[in-house]
C-alpha cells in the first residue's frame, strides 16, 4: 500500500478506508471515450477528462510492458481515504482515481499493487524496489513522493542489497533477483544471502544488519531452528 508524502496513514479498515464503488480500469476508459463532458469516475469527478483517458490508457499498456503476468482486467479504480494512493486485495488492485491526475505516479502506483500479488506479497520495500527496478530496465521513470518513514524502509532495503548482492550484480538486478525469490517462498535463499555477510561482521554491524533484514521482510519470523518462515498470523 502506498501513502502520499507527508500523510501518515491511521489504522483505517478495508471498509473504512474506502470512499466510493470500484469501477474496472478498462470500464473506465470506455466511460471516457464515450463522454463529451466532465466524468464521474469511482467517486471522482474530472474535468480534465482527456488527460485521464490518456494516462489510463498509457499506464495500462506501461503496467502490461514492464509486468506482463498482471492481469489488467482485475485492476479497479475506488476513492480512498486517508491518504491511501492504492490498495492490493486478494481479489485484485485498488487505485484512486485521483492518481490518474498523473502518468509517472499512476505507473508508479498500479505497478507497485500489482507486485504484491493481491495481497500475497506482504514487503512494501521489497515489492517497491522491484517495481522500480523492472519499469527503470524498460526505460520508465516511475519515482513519487512517499513519506519518509517509508522512504527510509526502501533505502534500508537498498543498503541491504548493496551488501548482499553478487559482486558483478547491479543493485536494481539484485532488488528483482530477490523479489523473485520472495515470490517463490524461497525464504532459505534469501537468509543464506544474508547469512554469508552476517556472520564476517562485528557485533554492532550485525545488529544493524539484522535490523534492515526485518525491515525487508516483517512477515519472517524467525523460529530458532537455524530457519525463517512467514509470521504465523493466527498466533
Amino acid at each position: 500500500m502506498l501513502e502520499p508524502k507527508n500523510e501518515q496513514l491511521g489504522e483505517l479498515g478495508i471498509d473504512e478506508a474506502v470512499e466510493s464503488t470500484a469501477v474496472s480500469v478498462h470500464d473506465a476508459i470506455s466511460k471516457l471515450e464515450a463522454s463529451n463532458d466532465n466524468v464521474e469516475i469511482a467517486g471522482e469527478v474530472f474535468d480534465d477528462k482527456t488527460t485521464v483517458y490518456l494516462n489510463l490508457k498509457a499506464a495500462m499498456e506501461a503496467v502490461q510492458e514492464i509486468h506482463p503476468n498482471a492481469n489488467l482486467d482485475k485492476i479497479y479504480l475506488q476513492k480512498f481515504n486517508g491518504g491511501i494512493r492504492g490498495e492490493s486485495r486478494e481479489n485484485g488492485t485498488y487505485i484512486d482515481p485521483r492518481e490518474a491526475l498523473n502518468l509517472s505516479r499512476l505507473i508508479h502506483t498500479i505497478l507497485h499493487e500489482v507486485s504484491h500479488q493481491d495481497g500475497r506479497l506482504a514487503s512494501e520495500p521489497v515489492v517497491d524496489a522491484y517495481a522500480r527496478a523492472k519499469a527503470a530496465v524498460l526505460g520508465y521513470n516511475i519515482a513519487g513522493d512517499v513519506s519518509e518513514e517509508y522512504k527510509a524502509d526502501l533505502d534500508s532495503y537498498y543498503e541491504w542489497l548493496e551488501n548482499v548482492k553478487d559482486p558483478n550484480e547491479s543493485v536494481q538486478d539484485a532488488a528483482i533477483r530477490f523479489y523473485e525469490m520472495y515470490d517463490l517462498e524461497n525464504y532459505e535463499g534469501i537468509f543464506e544471502a544474508h547469512e554469508r555477510i552476517y556472520k564476517n561482521m562485528d557485533a554492532a554491524a550485525q545488529d544493524a544488519a539484522f535490523e534492515k533484514f526485518q525491515k525487508a521482510f516483517p512477515d519472517l519470523d524467525w523460529k530458532g531452528d537455524g530457519r525463517f518462515h512467514l509470521v504465523d498470523k493466527a498466533a
